[in-house]
């Protein structure tokens, strides 16, 4: 396996022997692993163990679903919308989704990520301290961030997701029934522009046996993951543009070979010299000097030094709802092109 970089391993090695809560022992260790896993989506680490340590919440429990009674109801929070918006108070958005969603269908038990990332931890932890309940060790987005909801890996599972509650503080959207590509239709017509907070995910323990366990020592070790180093140099150049409520662009690393990293939010198709070396549902992470993933939301200086690596997990293989396809992005005759409209050359592409 490779070393996902010397700041990285090298980092104190008491924090995998952390308590099964998370803390100011931990967060920091649990963020960074998480910025690497989030493949440039899921926010950012700074920002986010900025946020945790304004209000410094005190330890709260993370438990394994089968640490939970069958009669407890496991729900998920996460914010929805371009990754570069942001809003004053965050927290008190999603605990407003929170309380109507309780408000109309019962209390939450358990708070379940919605994907991998610095912010959805960190939101995690904070809503489960005002709710006095554990953050759950699984996820449904499989290990990492995706663009969309129907890119989720509970998609092809029997996890439901409705109903779910959706609001920016303002204005309220309810989704009572839909599939994956319906509810992230209504939610994204509505946050083109703002951020929205969503709840909602409720299942028994038992439906959520298909979910992703485990994100917490992955987080700290990455143990199950597969990992390369795909190589490293200066960033050259970016280009973003906003689509359909997504951020979409292009990352270009030059050092002794040249890579491009295209993303919908996420990072989802990597080239090297112009020939495909990695794409999704694979995680694609670029990480910065220290060791951290650098995110799509915030992203890094011309010139910064930066290294790219890919992490894959067992889980992914065979499933079909993160893929080049199921995002929406062709790739033909040296074009990456987005179903949403932006198109890019590839440089020095090799059939």
């Amino acid at each position: 396996m490779d070393t996902l970089s010397s700041e990285f391993a090298n980092r104190n090695q008491e924090t995998f022997e952390s308590p099964r809560n998370i803390s100011s022992a931990n967060i920091e260790s649990l963020l960074q692993g998480a910025s690497i896993l989030s493949s440039g989506g899921g926010g950012n680490y700074d920002t986010a163990l900025s946020n945790y340590q304004s209000i410094s919440p005190g330890p709260v429990d993370v438990r394994n679903i089968s640490d939970f009674s069958d009669s407890d109801t496991l729900a998920t929070v996460f914010g929805l919308g371009p990754v570069e918006n942001q809003i004053d108070d965050e927290l008190s958005t999603a605990s407003e989704s929170v309380r109507l969603f309780e408000e109309r269908y019962g209390e939450i038990d358990g708070v379940v990520l919605g994907e991998i990332g610095p912010d959805l931890i960190v939101e995690a932890v904070l809503i489960a301290n005002e709710l006095g309940v554990p953050v759950v060790n699984a996820d449904v987005a499989g290990m990492r961030a995706v663009p969309s909801i129907q890119n989720e890996i509970i998609e092809e599972t029997m996890v439901s997701r409705t109903p779910v509650v959706a609001t920016n503080g303002e204005k309220t959207l309810n989704v009572e029934s839909g599939s994956g590509r319906d509810i992230e239709a209504s939610l994204r017509d509505v946050g083109k522009r703002d951020l929205w907070y969503v709840t909602g995910y409720a299942n028994s323990p038992s439906d959520y046996s298909e979910a992703v366990q485990g994100w917490f020592e992955e987080c700290l070790e990455f143990n199950r993951a597969s990992i390369s180093r795909l190589g490293e140099g200066q960033v050259y150049s970016i280009e973003t543009t906003q689509s359909q409520g997504h951020s979409v662009g292009r990352i270009e690393i030059r050092g002794d070979e040249s890579f491009e990293v295209f993303f919908l939010n996420e990072n989802i198709l990597a080239f090297r010299d112009g020939e495909v070396i990695s794409q999704a549902p694979d995680t694609i992470s670029i990480v910065d000097e220290r060791g951290i993933g650098i995110s799509n939301g915030n992203l890094p200086e011309i010139g910064e030094t930066v290294e790219l690596y890919e992490l894959s997990y067992g889980f992914w293989q065979n499933t079909q709802c993160l893929n080049l396809e199921s995002l929406g992005v062709q790739l033909q005759n040296g074009q990456v092109m987005f179903d949403s409209g932006p198109s890019f050359e590839v440089n020095h592409y090799d059939e």
